[in-house]
């Protein structure tokens, strides 16, 4: 943790130039550690901020599919492989009867694959 005191951080965030990175243990020891400082670059693009990463500007946290080609090339190390950011929620509401038009069906549909794919892969 100590080597991201002085690292350039690209955050994302629309509102301020701030990070307030929350990490876990990966080992599932309950630890955790928060890094509270500002940012290089706050933008509200992950598309963005990984180009400026693989550019050598800095170090972001961005989710892990969106990595798992530059991880695999090796255009992007993972800077800490023992943390991991905490689990989020994330919900998909939609009102009664919307399921019918098509394209909100092809959405709710394209969410169960991923959802099926994820817990697959985490088994």
């Amino acid at each position: 943790m100590a080597m991201l005191a002085d690292a350039p951080l690209l955050a994302f965030s629309g509102a301020s130039t701030h990070v307030d990175w929350r990490l876990c243990k990966a080992d599932g020891s309950g630890a955790e550690v928060a890094l509270d400082r500002e940012a290089k670059v706050s933008l509200r693009d992950f598309e963005l901020l990984l180009r400026l990463a693989r550019a050598g500007h800095g170090i972001t946290m961005v989710p892990e599919f969106m990595v798992r080609e530059d991880l695999a090339s090796r255009r992007l190390v993972q800077v800490l492989p023992e943390w991991r950011s905490p689990p989020v929620d994330v919900l998909l509401a939609y009102r009664v009867g919307a399921s019918r038009i098509g394209r909100v069906a092809a959405v709710l549909e394209e969410a169960r694959r991923s959802v099926v794919g994820i817990l697959e892969q985490s088994a």
